[in-house]
């Protein structure tokens, strides 16, 4: 698996296709990670929702703190802040991890707090009281009342050795983060190779381990319990050395200062020297790592690490083009600048080295001026431009950006935004919480700099954003300029849900938009590795076929729902929201860690009855399955991507690099099919099948092809 955030892969996100109203069609609303970055509208059918005057609302944010026994904390302390962009997907480190703090409050004899906020903002709050570990509600908004409950919080400790000889890992950094990116805890394993962290909240976290002499970075899923203490023992191995020199691709001279690391967010980087060399030491030598470089006026790149046993060296040199500039100016809607405004620049493209961005982002100043002195040549940008005040404007370069070294992205103006509210309830009226709701489409005016805009198409960077329902089932989103969206809501850990477009006029209110989502039932169980023994952190998934009455749609639209989850340290499980009498569980090893799913493949397929409470999957024993591709006269086949496929699920993908070799790991018993798909010469983001091998099992394959 590519080194996206893990973060964001437990966010369950896959191909994100569900089902729409009866009477409605099958959509595909956006992109998943690690696709093409481009994302096909449908032509919506617009809806128009009952509306008011914007008057830029304050609203009321409440709650209540008590502890375990349910009686009030007196004394909390009560901390609103805010992200940049709420709702986006931040790929950039600094902006991700950033928050801006709104107001404070503490609680009184009661427990009780309070505080004004701005309407549809989605705040986060954070509650912290002597002898309690800290709580955080990742999104309230104003008019909503909070019962938060203290408690002494989870633990972990951190046991890290060297997997050739035991010994402890001393001098490692440990960063345990949550989804949202909020750092819970941080430090060094000690001369025992321990690190241990308290009063922490309870659920899932990632752990991110570093250590120059041993890997780059490795990460890891942790299940935190509350009241118990968490051991993670962690052996790892030797990476590889990767070495290399950095160079201007037009010139050819030497680039001092280029940052040089094996994870997007540049956690552990290395710089090359003044003749543009670089060596990165303990690089985790896992299949398909990519390494990534950016430089100072300079684009960026990655690419693949090729295969490489421990300790050995990896020689990786990189070419990089001068930066393209681009520069602007933000004014309201009467013609003056505006101070402060975020304004970004994103771009996002598939290649054999997986998914490639860029992002820039700058604020205006006095004059409402912008300017970016480092955007990637070689990616097409958008313009994301937000400010708390006005609607959220996207705007496309010009046509002629790849021509120019500098770009004039001329006067961007913003207009008052507005806000859209929704509600989610069951069956039965009720309102649902916790329900994933999600904005996509685009404001009216994002071909301001580009005469041949297709407006079909965008990047999942700035097609959507997300939120998720309040306990009174309530969904907010403001900044909106006008234009057509699509509000879609889903069951979470699920594709099930549905979805309306909406007209939002300029600078209003727009609400009273009602979803009915159906509770579903459940199934509970465990996974077990071949012995027996509970194995967590297995990504379990149920699947079934869509209600006929829901099935409204293109004969080659999808037709089939899944659930998922992750089985927690013990291998317990629980899938809900289900709607159907019988599914069928699969499982996935790809969060396990490194050790593990080399080891592991998964379950067999087993149909459910929906209801069962006892479920057992027991992963399988892996055996490496490794091959090669070649054409007749024996040259290699490069930039092809070979599938494994059983049935008609996709189990793993590989890209061929030079050498054409590829390898898989599968169940020992198992037998899968080989699918090799080239580049679509008439579709820039397609594949078309070239071969197909069948039954194939552990072992080694090769296949060839004749010359085209």
């Amino acid at each position: 698996m590519r080194s996206l955030p893990i973060l964001i892969l437990l966010l369950l996100a896959g191909g994100l296709l569900w089902a729409v109203l009866p009477g409605e069609r099958y959509v595909e609303p956006n992109l998943p990670i690690g696709s093409t970055g481009v994302v096909e509208a449908p032509e919506p059918v617009e809806e128009e929702v009952e509306s008011e005057q914007a008057q830029d609302p304050f609203e009321l944010l409440e709650g209540i703190v008590v502890d375990g026994a349910g009686d009030p904390v007196a004394g909390a302390q009560i901390t609103l802040a805010i992200a940049p962009l709420a709702g986006f997907a931040v790929l950039d480190a600094a902006l991700f991890d950033r928050r801006i703090e709104i107001t404070a409050a503490s609680t009184d004899e009661a427990g009780q707090w309070s505080a004004a906020v701005r309407a549809a903002r989605i705040y986060e709050v954070c509650v912290r009281a002597p002898g309690f570990a800290p709580a955080i509600v990742e999104e309230a908004y104003g008019g909503s009342t909070l019962r938060t409950r203290l408690g002494p919080g989870a633990a972990v400790e951190f046991v890290l050795t060297r997997a050739e000889d035991g010994a402890p890992l001393v001098g490692a950094t440990i960063d345990l983060w949550v989804r949202d990116g909020r750092l819970l805890a941080s430090g060094e394993t000690d001369d025992q190779g321990r690190f241990s962290a308290s009063q922490l909240p309870g659920g899932w976290a990632v752990a991110s381990i570093a250590h120059p002499a041993v890997v780059g970075v490795s990460q890891r899923l942790v299940d935190l319990a509350v009241n118990e203490t968490r051991r993670v023992d962690q052996a790892l191995a030797p990476g590889v050395d990767v070495f290399g020199r950095i160079t201007d691709a037009i010139s050819g001279e030497a680039i001092a200062g280029a940052e040089i690391a094996d994870d997007w967010r540049f956690r552990v980087p290395t710089t090359s020297d003044r003749s543009g060399e670089y060596r990165l030491r303990g690089v985790a030598a896992r299949p398909q790592s990519v390494l990534h470089v950016r430089a100072p006026e300079h684009g960026s790149a990655q690419r693949v690490i090729p295969p490489a046993a421990p300790n050995s060296d990896v020689q990786l040199d990189f070419q990089l083009r001068p930066a393209r500039r681009a520069f602007g100016r933000v004014v309201d809607d009467e013609g003056l600048p505006l101070e402060g405004v975020l304004v970004v620049a994103v771009a996002a493209a598939s290649d054999i080295d997986g998914v490639r961005t860029d992002w820039v982002d700058a604020t205006t100043d006095l004059r409402g001026v912008f300017e970016f002195q480092r955007l990637d040549p070689d990616l097409a940008h958008q313009l994301l431009v937000r400010h708390e005040e006005f609607g959220t404007r996207v705007v496309d370069f010009p046509e002629d950006e790849f021509e120019l070294e500098s770009v004039d992205l001329s006067v961007i103006d913003l207009t008052r935004g507005s806000i859209l509210r929704g509600r989610v309830v069951d069956g039965e009226g009720r309102p649902r919480a916790g329900v994933e709701a999600v904005l996509a489409g685009y404001d009216q005016g994002r071909g301001l700099l580009r005469r041949d805009l297709d407006e079909s198409q965008g990047s999942y960077l700035t097609y959507e954003r997300r939120g998720h329902t309040d306990g009174e089932g309530r969904f907010h989103f403001g900044d909106l300029a006008a234009g057509t969206y699509r509000v879609s809501i889903r069951e979470p850990g699920s594709n099930r849900g549905f979805e309306r477009s909406v007209i939002v006029p300029r600078a209003r209110v727009v609400e009273h938009l009602e979803f009915e989502l159906r509770r579903g039932d459940s199934i509970a169980g465990a996974t077990r590795d071949a012995a027996g023994r509970a194995l967590g952190q297995v990504l379990v998934e149920a699947s079934w076929a869509a209600p006929v009455a829901e099935t409204v749609a293109p004969p080659a639209a999808p037709r089939r729902l899944w659930a998922r989850t992750v089985s927690d340290h013990r291998g317990r499980f629980e899938l809900t929201g289900l709607d159907a009498e019988m599914v069928e569980l699969t499982t996935s090893v790809e969060l396990l860690p490194g050790e593990l799913r080399s080891r592991w493949a998964p379950s067999r397929p087993l149909d459910v009855v929906v209801g069962s409470r006892e479920v057992e999957l027991a992963l399988r024993e892996a055996q490496p399955l490794v091959g090669s591709v070649r054409l007749d006269d024996g040259t290699p086949v490069e930039g092809n991507l070979v599938r494994l496929v059983r049935g008609e699920r996709v189990l793993a993908e590989w890209w061929l690099r030079a050498d054409g070799r590829f390898q898989f790991d599968v169940a020992a018993e198992e037998l899968v099919d080989l699918v090799l798909l080239q580049p679509d010469p008439d579709e820039p983001s397609g594949l078309v099948e070239r071969m197909r091998r069948e039954g194939v099992g552990p072992g080694s394959c090769e296949l060839v092809v004749a010359r085209e």
